[in-house]
This record gives C-alpha cells, structure tokens and sequence, in this order.
C-alpha cells in the first residue's frame, strides 16, 4: 500500500471529491516516484486539493484475480481506519492477464476451448470486482479503464500477424463484455483499447515535436518509457484522455495537462 498527499491543488474540482482516493491495479497504476506516476495519479496531482490522500493499493503484475486482494486490504483498512473510505476510486487491470497467457492468447482465436475459459475467467474476475466496487460506493465516482491492446506496445510490436490478430480478438471480446459496466451511474469508463489505436494512427504533437511512438520507446519525448509502460508524457496524455471522459460524462470541471506541461514531461524545449 503506497499513500500519497497531495503536494499541490490548483483547482478543486467540482462534484469530484479527492479526498479520499484509492487506485487498484496493476504497474500502469503502481507508480512512486513523483515523475513516473500513473494516469490516476496524474489525475490526483493536478486537481486534488492539499488536504487529499491518495492511497494506492496496485502492485506490478497484478491480474483480475489479485483485485480481489487489493480491495480485499482495502477493506481492512478502512475498518481499522488505516485508511478513509474512498471518494474517488481509479480501477484498471487486464495487461498481466494478457502477458502471462499470451502462448494461449495468441496460439488461436476465439472458439479455442482453453482460449476461452482464460478470456472467460478474466471476465468473470473484473465484473465482479467493479460490481462490488460499484455496489459498496453508489456515491463515488470509479473510474475504470479497458482492458489496453498489448499488441500496440514495444515489447509486442513486431508479434506476426496471426497472433496479433488472435490476441487482439480476445481483448475485444473482454472490452465487449465489460461495456455494461459504463452503464452503471457511478462508473465512468475510458476505452484505453480505442484510445491507443488513436495514438498510433495519430501520434501527439508538442511544441510542434512529434511523439515517439511503438517501436521506439525509452527517450523522454516517447510515448513509452520502456517496452511495455507509458514514459511521464505518456501517463499524462492518458490522464488527459481519462478527465475528458469524466467531465463530459459528469459535467466536472477536471483540469487537464496543457501542451506546455505535457512537453516540459517530454523534454520538448
């Protein structure tokens, strides 16, 4: 468990109380140092107020299955009051289930028995975490992410195309499944899938400087720190997108990262 106060508050935003933030996840969300935070952290960053805390609960590697620890301590926490309960919760997993079955994933597309059981059980694993989530805070805001496309990140980015299709048609069929989440009133959700192949096709520009995007990754100006997670700029680009979505779903007023901000994170004179 990392807890966090907020170092600055520029604008408290209204109808989104970070009071009491707590993030789930996987190493999208498990970040510590100050310039490698993760989108919900980047979110908390920009619009908490200094009294905030942010408590995040994510450890790297995490699968859908390992959520239920992490809410499973964060409930403990709040009934020992080592924790307050959340005003704002960030939700996002689905990349290790991925990563760690990609020989499956990859090897056929759906309609393969042990293919399936796998998407199944991811599935099953996530609707009952942001359900229960869901049904314990009917009056805060969750913020829940797709599940990405892998296939787009460095580490995948030459994988032949037959596996890269399969893997793909997986994720499409879980992203499917997970829509009726974003009916649910309390949840607001980001299709991170979409949103990277926006990127790809269309890689932002800063001061006027392209991004580095897949396969090139590790400069300050990339779109990827390593072969597989955003660099700075690349969680705030994300964070961007994810206040977007939560301002015109709740008609707040999140303030996002400006272009300049966005290329000081790059390095971009």
């Amino acid at each position: 468990m990392v807890v966090i106060i907020a170092l600055c508050g520029t604008v408290w935003a209204q109808s989104v109380d970070f009071t009491s933030t707590i993030t789930f996840g996987d190493s999208i969300t498990n970040k510590v140092a100050p310039d490698d935070a993760g989108p919900h952290e980047r979110i908390f960053e920009q619009n908490a107020p200094l009294s905030a805390q942010l408590t995040d609960y994510a450890f790297s590697n995490a699968d859908s299955y390992e959520i239920r620890a992490q809410i499973l301590a964060y409930r403990d926490d709040v009934t020992l009051r080592t924790a307050g309960k959340a005003t704002f919760l960030g939700f996002q997993v689905g990349g290790a289930d991925l990563m760690d079955n990609l020989d499956i994933l990859t090897a056929a597309p759906p309609g393969d028995p042990t293919a399936d059981a796998q998407v199944a059980q991811t599935i099953e694993n996530i609707e009952l975490a942001i359900g229960l989530l869901s049904a314990k805070h009917p009056d805060t805001v969750i913020s829940m992410f797709t599940v990405p496309d892998v296939t787009l990140s460095p580490e995948l980015y030459a994988v032949p195309t037959e596996l890269r299709d399969n893997l793909r048609a997986h994720i499409e069929i879980i992203n499917t499944a997970l829509l009726p989440a974003d009916a649910l009133p309390n949840v607001v959700q980001t299709d991170i899938y979409a949103l990277m192949h926006e990127l790809e096709a269309d890689p932002p520009v800063l001061r006027g400087v392209p991004l580095g995007m897949p396969p090139e990754f590790g400069a300050p100006s990339d779109f990827y720190g390593d072969s597989v997670h955003p660099s700075p700029v690349g969680y705030a680009i994300v964070a961007n997108h994810v206040m977007e979505e939560i301002n015109a779903e709740l008609g707040t007023s999140l303030v996002l990262y400006t272009e300049d901000e966005l290329a000081d994170l790059a390095g971009i004179p």
